[in-house]
């Protein structure tokens, strides 16, 4: 049997939201959760743990405590990271010449409706199935 595109597509939309449930379920008990237990539990003490969004809505505070955490002593050039001359010889070269902004973490937000299985599945507080 030839399914038409029209027909697939009404089937992909429809199992979608079961999809990414299970994908974040997945993503955050094996993918990320367990990874990062079992870091914690080889390093115990050694892993420091940061949020994206954190980092980029109060840099100044999470970089301090980043720094602090590593027990080095603070140099305000960490916040002006970007202004660094040297050479970058990595594929983010073009990244760590700019600002560190907030847009990145905001752009899914124009997909919330079709996200919204896979951020609840990815919530930490969300009670696994």
């Amino acid at each position: 049997m030839i399914k038409s595109p029209a027909s697939l597509e009404s089937v992909t939309q429809s199992s979608f939201p079961l999809l990414s449930s299970r994908l974040g379920t997945y993503a955050r008990t094996v993918i990320y959760v367990d990874l990062m237990n079992y870091w914690h539990e080889l390093y115990p003490g050694k892993i420091y743990d940061i949020s994206y969004e954190e980092l980029t809505s109060n840099q100044e505070k999470e970089s301090r405590q980043l720094i602090d955490y590593c027990d080095l002593e603070w140099d305000p050039l960490c916040l002006d990271f970007h202004e660094n001359k040297r050479d970058v010889k990595t594929a983010s070269a073009l990244q760590v010449r700019k600002k560190m902004y907030q847009g990145s973490s905001d752009a899914w937000k124009e997909y919330s409706d079709y996200l919204t299985p896979l951020n609840e599945a990815l919530n930490p507080n969300t009670p696994l199935i």
